[in-house]
């Protein structure tokens, strides 16, 4: 795949079937892992790449979204806030929201001209708010819907420091730089099946292949 979207269980019982499968044993255990939250995510999904995964990008829930690229030996990790609610709302039903981020991720991603970031803003925007509504369909909310809570939470903002994750730069595992600055999507796959974007092209389609809900079922 282009890109593997899991959410954070889904990452570790991703890392650990294939531990399992090369080593005869789950080598990673929870609770073993040093470091923050954030760079357990990142070592994961380092680990996933070594199987032959490309852009891996981890949905945290209410904690945002984690893009750790592969493309040209890129290690800058893209992290994104959730998207807030929209006003006069509560979280309903969280049944689908994955889904619908990566649905939208998916769609700003072979549009023309939007960074990763921007991408990752559309997706959040979307997954905020279908846990807005119940069950897996009805919440899935319209494009105009999602443009309107996007430019409502992220409109002009400029880059939003925090402490942790989202200081400007933070050296992680094995040298990587975690990064909050924004990031152009252009030496990343996209529409088109080229790593850059062509203005002058009308054909400009997604061909790209999406791993999304990898343990949804779980046992059943």
């Amino acid at each position: 795949c282009d890109y593997v979207i899991p959410n954070q269980s889904e990452l570790k019982r991703l890392v650990h079937s294939f531990l399992q499968q090369e080593e005869g044993e789950n080598t990673v255990q929870d609770g073993d892992d040093d470091g923050t939250e954030e760079e357990q995510v990142i070592k994961y999904a380092n680990i996933l790449q070594k199987y032959g995964a490309n852009n891996v990008l981890v949905t945290l829930g209410s904690k945002g979204s984690i893009l750790v690229p592969a493309a040209n030996g890129d290690k800058d990790v893209i992290y994104q806030k959730a998207c807030a609610l929209p006003p006069n709302t509560s979280i309903v039903d969280e049944t689908g929201a994955g889904d619908c981020y990566r649905a939208a991720f998916a769609v700003a991603l072979s549009e023309k001209n939007k960074t990763l970031r921007e991408c990752m803003k559309f997706a959040s925007a979307a997954g905020a708010l279908a846990v807005t509504k119940e069950g897996a369909v009805p919440s899935v909310p319209s494009r105009a819907e999602v443009e309107e809570l996007y430019g409502a939470e992220f409109g002009d903002e400029s880059v939003v420091v925090e402490e942790g994750i989202m200081d400007e730069e933070v050296h992680v595992l094995d040298g990587s730089t975690m990064i909050a600055e924004d990031s152009v999507a252009t030496s990343l796959a996209r529409g088109g099946g080229s790593t850059t974007v062509d203005d002058d092209d009308d054909d400009d389609v997604c061909p790209l292949l999406f791993g999304s809900r990898l343990n949804s079922m779980k046992d059943r």
